[in-house]
Order: structure tokens, then C-alpha cells, then sequence
């Protein structure tokens, strides 16, 4: 078993160790007390200190997120809405050569050209129940002007010929 109070005072990631928790059983990895640099106390294993796993109280991930597009925190919106979903689902088509419908969309040369979740909502607002979005131009880039909130039918109408 590893010891816990060598690490006291050490940095891991964002996080300073500044005491040993209370352990409920004798034969578990001990777990450290850690300050956070943005104030956060946290209780992690130390394995998962010294193995890099954990860095911070978890608001290095938030940030991170956010720096990516994928935190909600900006827009008011919870990452679970509806809208939200089309807006990482779109942007996955596009930019993502590992996604299943990417053939479709980004290697067609279908761009996703909007920079923020804010400015996709701007443009399309809430989405009415039973619609999903849809490209007006269907060999268009998703931007403003070129997106619609679009029934079932509309969609049908709107493909492209598997000619082309």
C-alpha cells in the first residue's frame, strides 16, 4: 500500500496535496486532500494522482470544454436540449472523419461554418417538436441563410439524388 504522507505539500496537475482523508478500510488506497488552484477541496485516490489520471477538482475539464464549443455554460442551455444535440451532431458530420455519417457531409466538402452554440440558437432559435434541422441547399455548408428547422416530408423532399 502506498503512503499517503510523503505527497504532502507536492503539486499534481492543479492540484496541491494538503492532507491525508480518513480511510474507512485499512486495505485501500489512501486518499489525499487536495486544494484545487481555483479553491475547490477534494478528496482523490492518490493512484490517481501519481498516475496522472486526476488534475485538477474537475474544472479543468470545464474549461476545457469550453474552449472546445461543447460547454453550456455560455449559452443558458443545458448540453442536453434538443437544439444543443443538433449543433454537436451537425458540427460531427462535418469535422469529424471518424464519425459514421461523415462520407455524407464532410468529405463531401459540407462545411459547419457556425463558431458558437450562441450564434447556431441566433440563427434557429428553439425547435419546434417534430422537426430536425435541415440544410436548404442540400449541397450547401451548414451557415446562416442556409439552415431550417424542417419536418419529415421537407426533409424527403431535400435529398440529394444517389446519382449525383
Amino acid at each position: 500500500m502506498r503512503k499517503a504522507k510523503p505527497y504532502l505539500g507536492h503539486t499534481f496537475g492543479r492540484l496541491t496535496i494538503t492532507g491525508i482523508a480518513a480511510m474507512p478500510y485499512a486495505d485501500k488506497e489512501p486518499k489525499a486532500v487536495g486544494l484545487c488552484s481555483c479553491g475547490a477541496r477534494v478528496e482523490v485516490r492518490l493512484y490517481s494522482l501519481t498516475k496522472g489520471r486526476t488534475k485538477s477538482c474537475g474544472c479543468l475539464q470545464k474549461e476545457l470544454a469550453r474552449q472546445l464549443g461543447y460547454a453550456s455554460a455560455r449559452h443558458g442551455q443545458s448540453n442536453k436540449t434538443k437544439e444543443y444535440d443538433c449543433w454537436i451532431n451537425a458540427r460531427q458530420r462535418c469535422n469529424n472523419p471518424n464519425n459514421t455519417d461523415y462520407k455524407n457531409y464532410g468529405s463531401r466538402g459540407i462545411k459547419f461554418l457556425f463558431n458558437s452554440f450562441e450564434e447556431f440558437y441566433a440563427e434557429l432559435g428553439d425547435r419546434p417538436p417534430g422537426l430536425s434541422l435541415d440544410r436548404k441547399d442540400v449541397n450547401g455548408h451548414y451557415e446562416k441563410g442556409n439552415v431550417r428547422w424542417a419536418t419529415s416530408k421537407e426533409h424527403a423532399q431535400n435529398k440529394r439524388c444517389s446519382a449525383n
